[in-house]
């Protein structure tokens, strides 16, 4: 589950794969072929094109002199520098409607770019974490504190169930053997350092959850998942795994209140941020949100056994219990936030330059926010089997960084997907966009996230001839309706029958930024490439936002759709 809630202008749409998170548009299960690429181009190909420099224009701005430094991989040339300074090189005002009537496309905007005095094409790779940089990452952000075998701990809200003596009503069929109580978990030391899944499946013959989790996404996967016992008054966990499904990721929270567990495969926190201008309520209230964090339990269900008499499942009508009045939602009095914005950023970006990522990003999002762990909820039960869900969100500043290219930012849009999972023969491969996120409050660091991390292997090109923009506004003009209507939100969009209108997109912010093209013959394998971005909001017809964020990508050397999907 993607739990992320991030204010406007951040990108929550992910390219021409919109992300699930945003609820935007149309919600029809059924994805659409993908928008238009070049079928068949290579990477070789796009080189070519970018070392091209005939009919292309020169976008290139004069930059203070930065001293040359290789900080990554084997890469020369400049692939640093900060991702500000933009200048703006005109402005583009157009209006598309359908021929049906129910989506209009506004575009109303100047057009910016960085300065930069090149736009180089750089080839990356994925760059798995190993031993090094969790003991490194561990002792930057935890010291010589002991760690213990987080896969044994069991889940908050299973354990105030089972203490209560509901777990047969509660979690029936939930075989929690195997796991212990948390103030047991001192019987667990473990060593910081990754160990394989699958070698490690016989220690955890009597864990089920580790045999139905960890050894069905991740059978020949390498992780660490260790936590604090919190004896010195701080609960914490850290998680790195190594996937060649999901790729690579590491985790790290802590705080004061309660006991942290977060084991999961997915490179994503599980966790939910959102800024504290929305409102305490703001993840659970469907009349501001409308996609809440946690919804609200359903009603009484019908209990599924095997023809063996075996509990299977529990099916459930979608009815809201009756008995359930509400979440609850306290501000913690210990995870306060009332340091600045710039002492944030500079704790986060004295732990980052210990990791070694001190010159390669920029921080783009910087807010006030609340934090919940879901895993923190605690069932409070009153008269007449009448109970409510309360959960303590923490106060943190909310960081994001972004790698930069030559000062230009290389934006999240989504994830490439390999057409079939080669190890299981069913499912996807999944290359998600590098990423990094730091939560920083009156405690100091108490989250850390780095997602999918790159390695920078080499400069293919040193200054990528560009199209001109005048090109580009042709290419968008042509392409984006019929983008729209091949992404799942608003899926076939313009074949419905002709009606009134149904979404109006408004584009406010165009600029040229990079992404990551992933060269489709080597699924491990990506190039960052300079695109146009075109970001904006989506209203109803009433006003109201349904999302917000980045609607088209335009590969900016060879005016091709950006496909976060295909990921190129």
């Amino acid at each position: 589950m993607i739990k992320k809630i991030k204010g406007a202008g951040f990108v929550l749409i992910m390219g021409a794969m919109m992300a699930a998170a945003s609820g935007c548009g149309k919600t029809e299960e059924t994805t659409a072929e993908r928008a238009p690429i070049a079928e068949g181009k290579v990477m070789d190909a796009l080189i070519d094109e970018a070392e091209n420099t005939e009919d292309k224009v020169d976008y290139t701005t004069d930059k203070p002199d930065e001293p040359e430094e290789n900080t990554d991989g084997d890469a020369e040339g400049d692939v640093e520098g900060d991702a500000d300074a933009y200048s703006k090189i005109g402005d583009y005002k157009t209006t598309l409607e359908s021929d049906n009537g129910v989506i209009k496309v506004e575009v109303d905007a100047p057009v910016n770019i960085r300065e930069s005095d090149s736009y180089p094409m750089v080839k990356v790779s994925r760059k798995p974490i190993d031993n090094e940089f969790l003991k490194l990452a561990k002792d930057a952000l935890l010291g010589d504190v002991q760690l213990y075998d987080g896969i044994r701990v069991m889940n908050p809200v299973h354990e105030e169930i089972v203490k209560a003596g509901k777990a047969e009503t509660e979690l029936p069929g939930l075989d929690l053997s195997g796991q212990v109580y948390y103030e047991d978990i001192k019987d667990y030391p473990i060593e910081t350092g990754l160990f394989n899944v699958n070698a490690s499946a016989e220690k955890y013959s009597d864990e089920p959850h580790y045999g139905d989790y960890y050894m069905n996404l991740m059978p020949d996967g390498d992780m660490f998942y260790g936590v604090t016992d919190g004896s010195d008054g701080n609960y914490a966990s850290i998680t790195v795994v190594n996937s060649e499904r999901y790729g690579s990721s590491l985790k790290y929270y802590k705080n004061k209140d309660y006991y942290v567990s977060d084991g999961t495969v997915l490179p994503v926190m599980n966790l939910c941020v959102w800024p504290v201008e929305k409102g305490k309520n703001y993840p659970f209230d469907e009349s501001v949100n409308p996609t809440p964090f946690m919804y609200p339990p359903s009603g009484d269900g019908e209990d599924i056994y095997d023809e063996n008499g075996n509990y299977v499942e529990t099916v459930y009508s979608g009815d809201v219990d009756p008995n359930f009045t509400g979440f609850v939602v306290e501000e913690s009095k210990n995870e306060t936030n009332n340091i600045s914005k710039d002492d944030a950023i500079s704790q986060a970006e004295d732990i980052l330059a210990k990791l070694g990522y001190s010159d390669q990003y920029s921080v783009v999002y910087a807010e006030d926010s609340y934090v919940i762990n879901d895993e923190d909820a605690q069932f409070e039960y009153g008269e007449n089997e009448k109970y409510s869900i309360n959960m303590t969100s923490g106060r943190v500043w909310d960081l994001v960084y972004e790698r930069s290219v030559n000062g230009n930012a290389v934006e999240d849009y989504g994830e490439k997907f390999s057409e079939q999972y080669r190890m299981t023969g069913s499912g996807k491969q999944v290359w998600f966009g590098e990423y990094i996120e730091v939560f920083v409050n009156d405690n100091g660091v108490v989250g850390l996230f780095i997602g999918d991390p790159l390695n920078v292997d080499e400069v293919v090109v040193e200054n990528s001839g560009l199209m001109d923009f005048e090109d580009i506004k042709k290419i968008y003009e042509e392409t984006q309706l019929e983008t729209l209507n091949q992404t799942p939100f608003f899926d076939s969009i313009l074949d419905e029958e002709p009606g009134s209108l149904e979404d109006i997109i408004k584009i406010n912010d165009i600029r040229l930024t990079y992404a990551k093209a992933s060269d489709p013959d080597d699924f491990n394998t990506g190039y960052l490439i300079p695109v146009w971005d075109f970001s904006g909001v989506c209203y109803d017809n009433e006003g109201g936002i349904r999302c917000e964020g980045s609607f088209l990508q335009i590969n900016a050397i060879d005016g091709s759709i950006y496909n976060s999907e295909v990921g190129y």
